[in-house]
C-alpha cells in the first residue's frame, strides 16, 4: 500500500490532467459559442444537456459516484453556458455599436438636394 504522500502526489497529478482537460473543453465551448452567436442559436440546449448527464450517469456503476458525476457536469455545463452567454452578449453589443454608428452617420449626412439642412 502506498503511503499518504505518494497517494497525494497521484491526486495532484490527476488534478493537473483534469485541469488541462477542462481548459481544452472550455476552449471548444467558446468555439461553440461563437458558432451559436453567428447562427443566432440559443446558448441553452436543455435536451442536449439532459441527454449528456444521463449518458454520463449511466456509465457509473456506483450510485453515489453517479450523483457526484451529475453534480460535477451540471457545474461544468453551467460554466460553459456562462462563457457562451458572454460571447453572445459581446456579439449583441458589437451589433448595437455598428447600428448606432450607422444611425449617427445617416443623421449627419448631407441632404440629397445639397442644402445642408439650411432653412430658407
Amino acid at each position: 500500500m502506498q503511503d499518504l504522500f505518494e497517494m497525494r502526489k497521484e491526486i495532484d497529478r490527476l488534478d493537473d490532467e483534469i485541469q488541462e482537460l477542462f481548459r481544452k473543453r472550455m476552449e471548444v465551448s467558446r468555439e461553440i459559442g461563437i458558432y451559436k452567436a453567428g447562427k443566432g442559436l440559443p446558448v441553452l440546449d436543455a435536451a442536449r444537456e439532459e441527454e449528456k448527464i444521463e449518458k454520463l450517469r449511466s456509465k457509473e456503476k456506483n450510485p453515489e459516484e453517479a450523483e457526484a458525476v451529475e453534480a460535477l457536469y451540471r457545474t461544468i455545463l453551467k460554466e460553459s453556458r456562462i462563457v457562451q452567454e458572454k460571447i453572445l452578449q459581446d456579439r449583441v453589443r458589437q451589433i448595437g455599436q455598428i447600428n448606432r454608428s450607422r444611425t449617427q452617420k445617416s443623421s449627419t449626412a448631407e441632404p440629397e438636394d445639397g442644402s445642408r439642412g439650411a432653412k430658407v
